[in-house]
């Protein structure tokens, strides 16, 4: 049974999409994949090195109105060997047809339909910087909810309101099982007299949320870096670090090593909550 992984928070800049495609990445290691973009920026498909242009006719607005077949949409990694991934890119016009008399609705159909035809083991959302209709909708969809966590004072009050009592009542009202987990990310060291620790402000934000999340439905993940190494995989090998070749990437293993280390820790815990090994 296809498994689908959401993830979403209603602030911007929480790093939804490098989460999302480098997990992609580490999950299609353990069977096909699919990856829809549901963010009107579109930034998923220049993770796997495709020109932005490409979309214009191949996304997901053009399958539901029936201008091209799901199959002629997907773009395929196979620019780059042992690699079982697609993607379902998304364009500007995704913000005004959410908007649209059943915009979201035909939008779940689509991933429903998807899902229930098992060709793939995985799919993997990245959404938009919202909490809107569809954001409702594919939750009645997901096996798990991935919510990216900045550990700021701005982030804390996004993740505050969907971890709220109340709303985890609704959320779960049409999906009993789904599971959400808070992932905390961007984080960076700061060194005191050769000591590195994290930053004591994003330790507060952290401690915060933590102390709100107080449902046996809410996991916390490792601690995911601020890393250079994410730009520079799609820079240079056009793909997310976690399918790239650390040689080509950097000469420094180690400032490589570090954040694929982090990213294996999460996709170890992912699989486990979506009931794998």
């Amino acid at each position: 049974m296809t498994k689908i992984i959401v993830f979403t928070v209603r602030k911007g800049g929480e790093g939804k999409t490098t989460l999302s495609t480098n997990q992609a990445g580490l999950l299609s290691k353990q069977g096909k994949t699919l990856i829809i973009d549901l963010d009107q920026q579109g930034h998923v498909i220049k993770s796997f090195g495709y020109n932005p242009k490409d979309i214009k006719t191949k996304n997901i607005i053009d399958v539901i109105k029936d201008n091209i077949t799901l199959e002629k949409a997907l773009f395929t990694s196979s620019d780059h060997s042992n690699i079982n991934i697609d993607i379902l890119a998304s364009k500007s016009e995704l913000a005004s047809f959410i908007h649209e008399t059943g915009g979201v609705k035909r939008i779940a159909n689509l991933i429903k339909k998807i899902s229930v035809s098992n060709k793939y083991k995985y799919i993997v959302i990245d959404t938009a910087p919202a909490f809107d209709d569809l954001t409702w909708e594919l939750m009645d969809l997901a096996n798990l909810l991935a919510i990216p966590f900045a550990c700021s004072n701005y982030s804390t009050e996004a993740v505050s309101d969907m971890i709220e009592p109340e709303s985890l009542k609704n959320f779960k009202m049409n999906n009993a099982k789904l599971k959400f987990l808070i992932i905390p990310n961007k984080y960076k060291l700061i060194s005191r007299k050769g000591i590195e620790s994290v930053n004591s402000m994003y330790k507060l934000a952290l401690d915060d949320i933590r102390n709100k999340a107080n449902s046996k439905d809410i996991y916390f993940s490792n601690l995911i870096s601020n890393s250079d190494q994410y730009n520079m995989a799609v820079n240079f090998e056009q793909i997310p670090l976690t399918l790239a070749k650390p040689t080509k990437v950097n000469r420094n293993l180690k400032a490589y090593e570090k954040p694929l280390d982090e990213q294996q820790e999460l996709n170890k815990q992912i699989i486990k909550l979506l009931g794998g090994k």
